[in-house]
């Protein structure tokens, strides 16, 4: 990049750039290529490290798919809050973070405490420790053996303090399995304080018990080509699986080749990315900004309920849609008590972008399996299981499987493998052949179902004017009649109608009046940009089933046609419906594609 490109980029106010994620975005596909959700996601969950429910990601799947390299180039903007971490255990962990605290004072004993205090006694004592006689040696040998006896009963009474607010642990291999037993309620959120003991060696051959006290809750990731690990953690955030396709493959070695190519060049952007982190960061942490969402009810009321790990999926996606807002936050309105300012709102924008990125790994979190092996279920199992309903073999599986993806030919041992996860997640069944008992039969159990598409339609009328002035009752119910309560919108004060009008009837109940008069003049809703209609014949026309431009801009960034028809497709629309939007908006001038051979938006 030119100087003088830099030089604009530098001038652009991040801060009241409404399309300043996009930014990011664009920023890390010239180090990364693709993995759009997954470097979106990485991004977030680094900046959920200050707010006061951070995210765990884990990140599953084959190695050499761009696990760890996503990671670091998505994180590089937190600086030194990253932990890169390798197998960790309790007592690395201690030693490499821990600080000892003194219950009595409540103050740190800092390593030098023995040092520091043999300097006391010293200087109490009038003693020079570089002009000592043979009896004033012996006196202060005496006065080091009182040093190291008190700081021994301090030691003993102390506890490790390891705080990890504001901290972001990457795991880059599988920690020990007794940081698991740590991590795990540390991951659920459970308690702000956790207390352990464990034992260490203090001298030779003596050991001693250690209390460790872990203060906050960091955001994790975890980085693993072994899916095991984490299973028992895999509840406790979002399980997401990199891109395995020939397009991102061959992109991903063109962009290396070119890099060889060439003399690197400085990185100019990256303190101004940088910067604006920082000042998210600050506000939310030294001004103690949280953030709510007035639609936590009614998103509570319509989130999936079935399984005991919906409680759990909801308050991550919660968590999720609060750091959408915590990105644009001085974008988004402002609650004041008294003057102060205490919290942003979470717009209906946020969980437009949430939910679209939800979208790309709802199943891989909801079944804990990474991406490759559900491909396996859903392209292969089925259409198998259709044709064979009473079961399958291994062999049969095998060859269909290579036959479907001769590019990433296995053998029946890794399907061994692969069918197993399934099997404990209740998706298939393996039972002997009745015809010939030695071989098994794979049966599959069920098709889970999409259970996160009518979301969007069930938030729409359910959240509308009246339940956003409901909300402001009840918060305003919560403060004395004298505590002075404002809602600002870029410091102006605003009304409920205009906050209203402003951030949450993009998919209000007005909006879902409207769509269902046009269905029920079975005329498709028409797709709008801004205050922009685009008509055409009905029979042309691709229905937009709750979507838009602007929702369709937040989850396609760049790609190839196919890549821009599946996020369309995934909205609702046929295939067909998908292609025509494609074409239409590539006639328009709204799509075009890059000299690297991309789709991108042009505006």
């Amino acid at each position: 990049m030119t100087d003088a490109k830099v030089a604009r980029c530098a001038k652009v106010n991040l801060s009241s750039d409404p399309m300043v994620l996009q930014r990011f975005m664009e920023y890390l596909g010239r180090y990364a290529v693709r993995d759009e959700a997954v470097k979106k996601i990485l991004l977030l969950a680094g900046l959920s490290t200050y707010s006061r429910d951070p995210l765990n990601l884990f990140l599953k799947g084959p190695s050499s798919i761009g696990k760890s390299f996503n990671v670091a180039n998505a994180l590089k903007f937190l600086g030194g809050d990253v932990w890169w971490l390798g197998g960790l255990s309790p007592t690395a962990l201690v030693h490499e973070y821990g600080v000892l605290i003194d219950p009595e004072s409540g103050e740190e004993v800092p390593d030098d405490w023995k040092d520091t205090r043999l300097e006391e006694l010293l200087k109490e004592n009038r003693l020079d420790k570089d002009e000592l006689d043979a009896k004033e040696k012996r006196l202060a040998a005496k006065l080091k053996r009182q040093a190291q006896g008190e700081y021994r009963e301090i030691a003993k009474r102390s506890y490790y303090m390891v705080e990890l607010r504001h901290k972001i642990l990457v795991f880059l291999e599988a920690p020990h399995p007794l940081t698991y037993q740590m991590l795990k309620p540390i991951l659920s959120h459970d308690q702000i304080n956790l207390t352990f003991k464990f034992t260490d060696k203090v001298g030779r051959g003596t050991l001693r018990t250690k209390t460790v006290v872990l203060s906050g809750w960091p955001a994790t990731v975890f980085c693993t080509s072994d899916p095991k690990y984490v299973e028992d953690l895999a509840t406790r955030g979002f399980t997401i699986t990199p891109e395995m396709s020939e397009e991102k493959y061959r992109a991903a070695n063109v962009l290396y080749g070119t890099r060889k190519a060439f003399l690197p060049e400085p990185d100019k952007e990256l303190p101004i990315f940088a910067e604006y982190i920082g000042h998210l960061e600050a506000f939310l942490t030294l001004q103690n900004i949280v953030v709510l969402v007035p639609y936590g009810p009614e998103l509570g009321e319509a989130y999936p309920h079935a399984l005991a790990r919906d409680m759990r999926d909801l308050p991550h996606f919660l968590a999720l849609i609060e750091m959408f807002a915590a990105f644009h936050a001085f974008q988004r309105p402002v609650l004041e008590i008294d003057g102060e300012k205490k919290a942003i709102l979470a717009t209906m924008q946020d969980f437009l972008e949430a939910y679209g990125l939800l979208r790309e790994f709802g199943e891989t979190t909801r079944s804990g399996l990474p991406a490759h092996i559900l491909r396996v279920f859903h392209e292969v199992m089925l259409p198998l299981s259709r044709e064979q309903p009473e079961g399958f073999r291994y062999e049969e599986l095998v060859r269909r499987h290579n036959e479907t993806f001769p590019e990433n030919v296995v053998s029946t041992k890794t399907m061994y493998r692969w069918t197993a996860e399934l099997s404990a997640i209740g998706y298939v069944d393996t039972q002997p052949d009745p015809a010939a008992p030695r071989f098994k039969l794979i049966k599959v159990l069920k098709n889970p179902q999409d259970v996160l598409s009518h979301l969007l339609g069930t938030l729409a009328g359910s959240f509308s004017l009246e339940s956003l002035k409901k909300w402001w009752n009840t918060l305003r119910q919560r403060y004395s009649s004298e505590t002075k309560i404002a809602l600002k919108i870029f410091d102006s004060d605003a009304s409920l109608d205009e906050l209203y009008e402003k951030f949450y009837c993009k998919i209000g109940a007005e909006r879902n009046n409207v769509i269902e008069n046009e269905k029920s003049l079975n005329q498709p809703p028409s797709i709008e940009k801004g205050t922009q209609t685009f008509s055409e014949d009905e029979r042309e026309r691709p229905r937009a089933s709750f979507q838009t431009l602007d929702y369709l801009r937040q989850n396609f960034h760049a790609g190839t046609q196919q890549a821009f028809e599946k996020v369309v497709i995934e909205s609702g629309l046929s295939k067909e419906e998908a292609e025509k939007l494609f074409l239409r908006l590539v006639d328009q001038g709204e799509l075009a594609m890059d000299p690297e051979g991309w789709w991108r938006w042009t505006k």
